[in-house]
Order: structure tokens, then sequence, then C-alpha cells
């Protein structure tokens, strides 16, 4: 399905929960969403199944903490099943990973994204509120060896010396690497990251020429190799650059709200159709699915946060 600017909007992320096991400094609007209506997973696989048929053909599963629902793999077989799926991926903060990397392996998950903004265990317990760092290393071994697809995926919180021992260890591991530069939603809006320019200008000084490969992924991300680096590294920059006129995807956040555009407030509430049974129930979620598609704005406005109309914080949307 195109929208009114011409862009094949064939992605959807869905957030499965609200809830977190980590509490990271730039997540949350500063508020607590524990009493949000989650929505049970036949709803979650209700609106798969009628995104599936109005075009969309990759998912990703976000929170919150996703690992935290125990009926998870049984969501992710149930998008895996539905026709026209090409892939189901998983971002998740990885505690849980090795405890649950069993269920993911038999599940068929395509890839799982683990975040990891620094490599440095103080400065992790400081920025998620917890010393989890070698638990989360532990999954990600785990995965690996387990044949699992592992990416890490690093927010420029705004220290360049991050980057370097980021790089250094997603080599180490032979899993690729993302830097995605803050955004400014939720607690986020009182920081200022650091752009994708300044870090390839890091990695470049540390393991030598930059060269972009063709590699696009499901998302906005341009990959890059680097000399002295076996892996690829990828850069979304939604400030420095700007991907909107490639911008491919929807949001539903756990409790229902479909959304156009992760800068906006806006949203169409899915929760009335999921109501509804039968065929009234899918053919009202395309509906609502296609007036999304045609209400997606040209463009973000996060270069002028005074315009940003979204209040919640990522935890709530689906980071």
């Amino acid at each position: 399905m195109k929208d009114n600017y011409g862009r094949v909007i064939d992605y959807m992320r869905l957030s499965v929960t609200d809830r977190c096991n980590l509490s990271c400094d730039y997540c949350s609007a500063g508020k607590s969403v524990s009493d949000t209506k989650t929505l049970p997973a036949d709803d979650v696989l209700a609106i798969a199944s009628a995104a599936s048929k109005t075009g969309i053909t990759k998912f990703k599963l976000t929170g919150g903490e996703p690992l935290v629902r125990e009926d998870l793999p049984l969501i992710i077989k149930g998008i895996k099943s539905l026709p026209g799926v090409k892939s189901v991926t998983l971002t998740t903060n990885g505690v849980l990973l090795d405890k649950r990397c069993g269920e993911l392996k038999e599940s068929g998950i395509d890839l799982i994204n683990v975040s990891i903004d620094t490599c440095d265990k103080d400065e992790y317990q400081s920025v998620t509120g917890s010393d989890m760092l070698g638990k989360v290393i532990d999954g990600i071994s785990t995965c690996i060896r387990n044949g699992i697809n592992v990416r890490i995926n690093a927010v420029n919180r705004g220290s360049k010396t991050d980057a370097v021992s980021l790089a250094r260890f997603a080599d180490s591991l032979g899993v690729d690497l993302r830097f995605i530069e803050l955004m400014p939603v939720g607690k986020a809006r009182e920081m200022k990251g650091t752009l994708n320019i300044d870090i390839i200008k890091v990695l470049e000084n540390e393991f030598g020429k930059a060269s972009q490969t063709d590699d696009k992924g499901n998302g906005p991300a341009r990959y890059f190799t680097f000399e002295r680096l076996k892996i690829k590294v990828g850069f979304i920059s939604a400030l420095g650059e700007g991907f909107c006129g490639e911008c491919n995807r929807l949001r539903v956040t756990s409790d229902g709200k479909l959304k156009p555009c992760l800068c906006f407030g806006d949203f169409i509430d899915l929760n009335d159709a999921l109501g509804l049974e039968g065929h009234k129930r899918e053919e009202e979620l395309m509906k609502l699915i296609g007036k999304a598609v045609r209400s997606k704005p040209e463009k973000h406005s996060f270069n002028d946060p005074q315009s940003v109309t979204e209040m919640r914080g990522m935890d709530y949307i689906g980071g």
C-alpha cells in the first residue's frame, strides 16, 4: 500500500507491552504507564493479520521489554504463519535472552536487535538503573551459539568514546551494529545526543575509511563497512540526515493505538474494531490501517522540538 507521497508502507512495529525490567534514562516519559491496557495475543494477531492483507510484510515486535510477555513465542509463531509475511524481528534489552533463547529459536524469529548503549559497566548501570550488562552479554552469546541472528542497537546518548568500544565488542562477536540518533520523544526531549555523522568520523579515525554498502535492511538505516572491522555498521539518522522520504512504517502501541508517525501525537484507536467479530473485525481493521497510511505526514519535525506533539515516552509508544 502506498501513502499520499508515493511511499510503499510495508513495515509495522508492534509494541506488545509497555512494561520493562530496566529504567533507561531517555526512554520513559517520566510517569507510570503500568495501568495501560495491554492487548491480548489474539488482538495482536488480528492486527497483524489485517495488516498483512493491506501489504505489510515485515513486523518488528517491541515494548517496553517484549520478553516480559510469557506468550511472546506464540505471537511470533502466529505472525510468521500469516501469508505474505517475510520477516518477524524483535527488539529487546537482552536481560531475559539467556532464559528465553530456546523459545525464541523454536518460534522461528528472524532477527533479534539487542539494545546496548555502552560497554562500560558503570555507565550501563547509570543509563539503565541496573547492573545487568553481564547478563545481557551472556544472552547474546547464547543466541549466537543457537544460530539466532543478532544485531546490537545503540542510541547515541552523547559519548563518542562508547562508539569505539561498542564497535570492538560487536566485531569480537561477529554481529552487526547500528547507531541510532537520540530522538526528542519523552524524557529525551530534555537531552542532547550525538549525530551519526560525528560517530562515523570517530569510527574512521579508529578503524579506517568507511564505505557505504547496498544493504537496506527493513528500515531507514544506511550500512557501512570499515577497513579494520569485519562487521557492518548501520546508522539511523533521523535528525542529522532525515529519512522521511523512504519511510515505510506504521506503529501500534501496546494498548491498540495506531500511529502514522513517531513524531506526532496523532493516532487511530483500533480497540472498537477489535471488539467486532469475524469478517467485520478484519474489514474494519484493514480500513483503519488504510486510513493511517493515507494520513502519514510527509516528514517529521524532530529538528524543531517545540513542534513535536508526541508527549508520551518510547516505553509506551514502542521503542
